[in-house]
Order: structure tokens, then sequence, then C-alpha cells
């Protein structure tokens, strides 16, 4: 089995597990929460790894090495992030995490994650801008790009509407503005990634293609994953039901990033 069949297996892996230990213990809101933590440890550090395997395949200088190193530090701050978070659920349970003291470091690790992530695109974006290939933007195109950025755009001010209204207390307030920095970042990562998407779909045929291709698929996840309490309320199931399972797209879209580097890396290995 190849590192790509590998790479891919091991994502499957942890999402569909993570799934189906949630299923298992739906009904038990303890359980379901260790199960979201472990999965979270899981798919954050393979997240980690993989962007950090993508970075060093690059020589110091490349513009590539200089992209996936804002990726995977953003894939390592939210490794210390999820870690946490991990030390106040499995230490103060009957505390919710939204009055943990520990709120504001996990602000700044979360907000540093978003602002790498982001600005890795925005050189990702502007060197497909300016590489010279001449692609011209179709009707089909222009119209599709609208319309997921509009669908995000709106998600993201009803989301910021529900986060806004957490201003409660300054751990709330701290709470709300992690979900308001994430969703703000995964709705201009999300836009960014569709001229490069537009170009990977050209090059459908080549193997870069499935790797932004799943960066952009992460960045889809994260933006439902930001909206997922208010979206839960939307299904006619139990709220808490529904909103430990949407909680599952969170697994994918951490191990998505390291999934990419991987078959970036290979990409270029097996080119050289």
């Amino acid at each position: 089995m190849t590192r790509t069949r590998i790479a891919i297996a091991v994502t499957a892996a942890l999402a569909a597990a993570h799934l189906a230990a949630v299923m298992a213990f739906l009904d038990d809101p303890a359980r379901v929460r260790q199960v979201h933590d472990l999965g979270g440890w899981a798919a954050s550090i393979f997240g980690a790894f993989g962007a950090v395997v993508a970075a060093r395949t690059f020589a110091p200088g490349e513009y590539l090495r200089k992209v996936w190193g804002l990726l995977a530090a953003g894939a390592v701050l939210l490794v210390a992030g999820h870690a946490v978070r991990s030390v106040w659920v499995n230490t103060t349970p009957e505390i919710g995490f939204e009055d943990s003291v520990l709120i504001y470091p996990r602000l700044l690790l979360v907000t540093a994650a978003n602002t790498g992530t982001t600005w890795g695109l925005v050189l990702l974006a502007y060197s497909y801008a300016h590489s010279g290939l001449n692609v011209p933007r179709t009707a089909a195109f222009n119209a599709l790009w609208a319309a997921v950025s509009a669908l995000a755009l709106v998600l993201m001010v009803v989301q910021l509407q529900k986060e806004s209204a957490d201003f409660t207390s300054p751990r709330h307030v701290a709470g709300a503005l992690t979900g308001m920095v994430s969703t703000l970042a995964d709705t201009a990562d999300l836009i960014l990634i569709a001229p490069v998407l537009r170009v990977a779909y050209l090059m459908r045929g080549g193997r870069l293609s499935v790797v932004w291709w799943v960066v952009g698929i992460s960045e889809v996840l994260w933006l439902v994953y930001d909206c997922r309490v208010w979206l839960a309320h939307s299904f006619p199931v139990d709220p808490a039901h529904a909103l430990a399972i949407i909680y599952v797209v969170r697994n994918p879209a951490l191990a998505f990033p390291g999934l990419a580097g991987i078959l970036h890396r290979e990409a270029v290995t097996t080119q050289g």
C-alpha cells in the first residue's frame, strides 16, 4: 500500500471511528465528550504531522515552503488549542469550558492558528494568480463562486449574530470571540481557496489538484462546525443528538490539512 493510500485510509478511519463511537454513546453525554476529545487529539496530531511533512518537502526559501510552513504552524497551534480544552474537560468536567479561565489562552491560540492558516492561503492564492497560467474565468465558474461565497457569508453573518449574543461575562466574551475569529477566518479561507480550486479543476488529471481540493473541503467542514449549534436545531431530531453528530465534522476538518500535506509530498517526490 502506498503512502497516499495509507494517508487516505487513516483519515477515513479517524472520521469513521469518531462517528461510530458517537453513535454508540449518543445517549451518554459524558462518553460523547470523551469521544470528541480523543477524536480531536488524533485528528489534530495527524493534521499537524502531514502539514509539517509538506513544509519540509520544500527547500528553505521556496515559495511553497512558506505556504506550508504557515499551514503547518496553524495546524500545530490547533493541537495546542485542543490540548488546553482537553486538560480542562478531563480535570474539571463538572464546569463547562466556557466558564474556564483557560478560555483566554485558547482564544490566543485559535486566533494565531487562524491567522497563520489564512495568511498561508493568501500566499497560495497570490502565487496562483501570478503564476502566468492563463485560465480564463467562465460565466459558470463566476456564478458558482458567487453562490458559494454568498452562502459562506450568510452563514458567517448568522453565526456572528449568535456569538455576539453571548457577551454576558468576560469569559463568555472570550469564548464568543474565539468562535467569531474562527468563523471570519474560515469564511475568508473558503473564498480564497476558490481561485486555486478553479485551476485545480482544470488540472484534475494531475495529482496536485487533489491537494488543494482537500484543503478546500477542510474549510467547508470548518464553516459547518462553526455553525453547529444553530444547525443542530434545524433538524427534526433531538438537538443534543444532532449537535453530537455534527461535531464529528471537526475530525476531518482537522485531519484534511495533514492528508493534503502528505499528498503534496508524494506528488512532488514522485515527480522528482
